[in-house]
């Protein structure tokens, strides 16, 4: 049975998001939960909400992407902007403003749009637009900017005709075979849960649109509001670890954790995977990570690039106990220690 749940990589990034937004002056944590609250309200209940909000904010916190000043103002930190631009695919502004990435970034990565070009995405502010474009993404249909809602309409009726009754329709949702309006219309709204007649194209475009993207109205802000919040989700089908799931997140926090342990020569300083692993145990509990999966992760981590693992170079009574503990083992090759620098 699937469990519907928030993606914690998804909302870490909507966190350096509204944080990256504002000036050097940062963000209160209250504004940071009011503004995000649109992506998880249907969710969770305000106190689960900001607890949860707390439990991401110290996790970025420990990985040095935000930074929380004693009166609850969160700053972004070295890498955050680079961080988000990895999440959207795109290039940010050195200050973007929160309502664009909103309206339009956000609504784009939601609908797998962020490929199409700056032009296409500013054209999702248009409602005509959401709609063509909430449908195209969940039929598989070419994104075409300034469609009209009869191409529109026909590509639906050829999709529907596909769905009943095989492949060999599939040119008609390319739009290579015109149906007429009325007969297309009926022939598309089987796409609905109920299907009914409707009187022109647009009336049908509307009502599939909210009922494609779980809208409860027609209008563009129950549209953004629906895409906010499946942006916000993730499916599953068994619970699993969130902010482990995440590799670069991971990494980012075994670094910090490394920093604090390390020991040896600048450029060539390095931590015992033990005594990293006996931090994480302590300090990370949201991670919800056993001693195997954490050195799983950290042989992945290493091969992504992420960090960098070394073998003992030398090898004494005195530390033969932390390497035995911290003993990584992948093919031929066993690792002991996090290197930082160098």
């Amino acid at each position: 049975m699937a469990v519907t749940k928030l993606n914690s990589d998804v909302l870490a990034n909507l966190i350096l998001l509204r944080v990256s937004c504002e000036s050097d002056m940062g963000l209160g944590i209250d504004a940071v939960r009011r503004d995000l609250t649109h992506f998880v309200g249907h969710t969770l209940s305000a106190g689960e909400w900001q607890q949860r909000l707390d439990r991401e904010i110290s996790a970025l916190t420990r990985a040095g992407l935000v930074e929380v000043s004693e009166r609850k103002v969160i700053r972004p930190g070295d890498g955050a902007l680079q961080h988000c631009e990895s999440f959207l695919g795109q290039k940010l502004a050195s200050r973007p403003r929160w309502i664009d990435l909103k309206n339009y970034e956000l609504i784009a990565l939601a609908l797998a749009m962020s490929h199409l070009g700056r032009a296409h995405i500013k054209a999702l502010g248009g409602v005509r637009e959401l709609r063509h474009g909430i449908l195209q993404s969940a039929y598989g249909l070419p994104f075409k900017r300034g469609q009209s809602p009869s191409a529109l309409r026909n590509s639906l009726a050829g999709v529907a005709l596909e769905k009943g009754f095989g492949a060999e329709f599939g040119k008609l949702a390319k739009g290579r075979v015109s149906i007429a309006g009325r007969t297309g219309r009926l022939v598309a709204a089987q796409l609905l849960g109920r299907p009914r007649e409707y009187g022109d194209d647009r009336q049908l475009i509307m009502r599939l649109a909210s009922e494609k993207i779980g809208a409860s109205r027609t209008g563009i802000q129950a549209l953004r509001a629906a895409i906010w919040q499946q942006l916000a989700e993730t499916k599953t089908s068994k619970p699993q670890s969130d902010i482990s799931s995440d590799l670069k997140m991971f990494s980012d926090i075994v670094h910090t954790k490394a920093k604090e342990r390390a020991k040896g020569w600048p450029g060539n300083r390095r931590a015992y995977i033990s005594h990293v692993w006996n931090s994480i145990r302590a300090d990370c509990p949201e991670l919800s990570l056993d001693e195997g999966r954490f050195k799983g992760l950290l042989a992945e981590a290493h091969r992504a690039g992420f960090l960098k693992l070394i073998n003992a170079d030398l090898r004494n009574r005195k530390n033969m106990a932390d390497l035995k503990a911290s003993a990584v083992n992948y093919k031929n090759t066993e690792w002991h220690f996090i290197r930082v620098d160098g």
